[in-house]
């Protein structure tokens, strides 16, 4: 399954659609608001687009609010990030939002099979990253 693009608007809502759908399935609707762009841009910039991880995200906040009876809220995503090993200088719900980098993978990495790879053979994915304005706009800043 390809990843979700910040850069593209049909790829970004196909994002915004499976963060709703995440949310429901572990019962988070009620209390966050999932049609916050900021908080699916921060979202993003997290998990960067892969499925995996923000499902993984989600659903460790579903847990952790079961097990201590809070209501989720961005204060606890930032300290479940930070749990699963971001610093603050990386925390994408830590940081102001116009200090957030997002980054969008443009290739998907790849190996290659040849006897040209010299000792090589792991193609890395092209990154392009992005900054936010104020009002929720991204800017491509490489």
């Amino acid at each position: 399954m390809p990843t979700f693009k910040v850069s593209e608007q049909k790829k970004f809502e196909g994002f915004a659609s499976l963060v709703k759908g995440l949310a429901k399935s572990y019962e988070l609707s009620n209390a966050i608001d999932t049609s916050n762009k900021e908080l699916l841009l921060r979202l993003f910039a997290f998990s960067k687009g892969n499925v995996r991880q923000v499902s993984r995200l989600l659903r460790s906040l579903f847990i952790f609010c079961n097990i201590n009876s809070k209501q989720p809220n961005n204060k606890l995503l930032a300290d479940i990030v930070e749990s699963l090993g971001y610093s603050e200088a990386i925390n994408p719900f830590k940081q102001k939002i116009t200090d957030v980098v997002i980054e969008e993978n443009l290739t998907e990495s790849d190996f290659l099979f040849s006897h040209r790879s010299e000792g090589n053979s792991i193609i890395a994915p092209e990154i392009a990253r992005f900054r936010i304005t104020k009002d929720l706009k991204i800017y491509s800043i490489i």
